[in-house]
């Protein structure tokens, strides 16, 4: 029988590292500077290991990291992690960063290109709803919600918002 301390190589300083420090960010998800900690451990971790699963762990971390900022409203920042994002990879949630902190800075022209980007595998709501805010921020008015086109989402969304046309329901 093999004993599987034996086969599993021991843990090192730097994945003791990177444990407490999730530990940390799952205590506190708001202390930005354990985030950006863990994703250069990441990087440290894929260095010595030759392992590149965990670069695609440190661009979470820092994909996290930007969408904190944009939450905190340190949109230069989450431009910046963005940008560098966008650079190296075509990830929906990347170019929605980038152009929810470009629209919040008021790069309206700048924010609409990388909407515009996003993959076609996305949602296309996810899409539509922030190309629709960056036209009717462009245009100075705001645009209604529609409703979905399909006949079946049509009713459903229909169904569930009766409770206003029916006080009694």
């Amino acid at each position: 029988m093999i004993d599987a301390s034996q086969t599993l190589a021991p843990e090192s300083s730097l994945d003791r590292e990177i444990g407490r420090l999730q530990a940390k960010i799952r205590e506190n998800p708001r202390d930005n500077p354990l985030l950006e900690r863990l994703g250069w451990a990441f990087v440290a971790k894929a260095r010595l290991s030759s392992d590149p699963g965990f670069y695609t762990l440190a661009e979470q971390a820092a994909l996290l990291l930007g969408h904190v900022y944009d939450a905190m409203h340190r949109f230069a920042e989450a431009e910046q992690i963005a940008r560098g994002l966008t650079a190296r990879r075509e990830f929906v949630f990347d170019y929605a960063l980038l152009g929810d902190a470009l629209m919040e800075q008021g790069k309206l022209g700048e924010a609409a290109p990388p909407l515009a980007r996003m993959p076609k595998r996305s949602s296309s709501s996810t899409r539509r709803i922030r190309s629709n805010r960056c036209c009717s921020l462009r245009s100075g008015r705001h645009l209604a919600f529609r409703p979905p086109r399909s006949s079946a989402l049509l009713h459903k969304f229909r169904s569930t918002n009766n409770h206003h046309d029916n006080p009694g329901s």
